[in-house]
């Protein structure tokens, strides 16, 4: 879909196509420890790095304002989407690009 002229809050939205979380620049996953020591973050890796999560093609969610871990959305390029999975992998609001959305409502 294109950018609408406002965002659709409240509306739902289905994936056209698979989507791939994006990764957070320290690359934390469960089970990792971190610790502050002296004023500095450290943290252990507890194994091997899965790959980032897909959010399969099909998949609805509401276009909701929301926490977004990764920074500030950029509303000309994505829409804040919360898709209620349960995947601790995956954040609670995902920005989704718009050309991967379509109304499914």
């Amino acid at each position: 879909m294109d950018k609408p002229s406002s965002i659709p809050y409240g509306r739902k939205v289905r994936l056209v196509e698979d989507y791939q979380c994006p990764s957070s620049s320290l690359d934390l996953q469960p089970g990792d420890e971190i610790t502050i020591r002296k004023g500095k973050l450290k943290t252990k890796k507890a194994g091997p790095r899965k790959p980032a999560p897909v959010v399969p093609t099909g998949t609805v969610g509401v276009v909701k304002e929301g926490p977004y871990c990764s920074g500030i959305f950029d509303y000309d390029k994505e829409c804040p989407v919360q898709f209620g999975l349960k995947n601790p992998m995956i954040a609670e609001t995902l920005g989704v690009p718009w050309r991967l959305l379509e109304f499914a409502d």
